[in-house]
């Protein structure tokens, strides 16, 4: 099955007496290990979040509890390992309400044989159809985009599938296209942890968006120098959302180097905020190596270290610049500001061209 990589960041723990049918039971096998201990986290990514261990006896072992829909389940022999990827002792798979067997072999957890999931068989399913159509796709290109539609048929036949819910979680679709896919989905799965983060991204995706004003910020720059978005009023400012780590992002920095030296003298400024948080040395390398250091650039303003580590959670910084303040999912993304400070244009991927024309516009060359 596909291997999910998987962090736990920041949810709230839920134990709930609820009713039986939120009871789960997923008991297992581990061929080749007798005894030892085995972790098990629950999560549905939006605010539950259940971990437990248990010992292994005779190479059994059994979780009990309560979920109220299909969560994501990681299984894994080491405590300290947070990811399926390239670890052969953890594995990542769908668990629903009621009783769950598995079948585990150790040293190779990814080969897992699991029964009484619904969710989980649906996606094994579905990955099974994707990996016949890749075989007979001519390029990769062709086979990104059947495999949304695949996902997009899938949603429209199965609007009770909590499955649905996850997959437009994974952002392959534009707002429009989420919001028409979610739209057919049952109450109860929007309800679901899964269903309320793809809310929760339809809503994120409204903000910052042309015709809207600009929620104003402020943060120290690379250089510790303070600086707001306010402070710029009266002049047309492209706030560049990258990260040093984003090939499309990097790739976009002669071009914007262009017109920045053509349009400064004119009114036109930039504040970069890149997506470096956990790693700022390699922010201000790329900084330096792509010589975009004429411009203001700043962090988006979290605390990676406590995120991943599971201190802290994305609704304790209520000031973090990108996703709270301009709905972004994705890099690039450009948003123009005009002088009355109105967002006039939102830019995300390849769309170099159109924001020169957006320039040639506003300036009147």
């Amino acid at each position: 099955m596909k291997r999910i990589f998987f962090i736990v960041v920041a949810l709230v723990v839920v134990f709930t007496s609820g009713a039986q049918e939120n009871f789960f039971e997923l008991s297992g096998t581990v061929k080749g290990k007798s005894t030892g201990y085995i972790y098990l986290t629950l999560t549905d990514f939006y605010n539950e979040r259940i971990s437990d261990s248990t010992q292994i006896r005779n190479e059994q072992f059994v979780f009990t509890g309560n979920i109220s829909y299909p969560v994501m389940a990681f299984l894994s022999a080491d405590k300290s390992v947070l990811s399926s990827e390239g670890n052969a002792n953890a594995v990542s798979f769908f668990l629903d309400p009621g009783k769950t067997a598995a079948k585990l072999v150790y040293q190779d957890f990814k080969n897992i044989v699991l029964s009484g999931s619904k969710t989980n068989q649906e996606s094994k399913d579905l990955e099974k159809l994707k990996a016949a159509e890749k075989i007979a796709s001519a390029n990769s290109a062709d086979f990104k985009a059947l495999s949304a539609k695949i996902d997009a048929d899938f949603i429209s036949k199965h609007p009770d599938s909590f499955l649905s819910a996850y997959l437009l979680r994974g952002r392959i679709f534009n707002r429009e296209q989420t919001e028409a896919l979610f739209s057919q989905l049952t109450d109860a799965v929007k309800q679901s942890g899964f269903g309320r983060v793809v809310q929760r991204s339809i809503d994120e995706s409204k903000i910052g968006v042309p015709g809207t004003k600009a929620l104003d910020f402020s943060a120290v720059d690379i250089n510790g120098d303070s600086l707001s978005l306010s402070g710029y009023k009266g002049q047309y400012v492209l706030i560049d959302f990258w990260a040093s780590w984003c090939k499309p992002c990097r790739a976009s920095h002669p071009h914007l180097l262009e017109l920045y030296a053509k349009y400064k003298d004119k009114g036109f400024e930039i504040i970069a905020i890149s997506d470096d948080d956990r790693n700022p040395d390699a922010w201000r390398k790329a900084v330096a190596n792509d010589k975009v250091n004429v411009w203001r650039h700043i962090l988006r303003g979290l605390d990676m270290k406590r995120l991943l580590k599971g201190d802290a959670n994305y609704s304790d910084y209520p000031n973090e610049i990108s996703a709270s303040r301009y709905g972004v999912t994705s890099l690039p993304t450009k948003v123009l500001v005009d002088p009355s400070g109105t967002i006039i244009g939102r830019y995300t991927g390849s769309t170099e061209a159109l924001f020169e024309e957006k320039l040639k516009e506003v300036f009147g060359d």
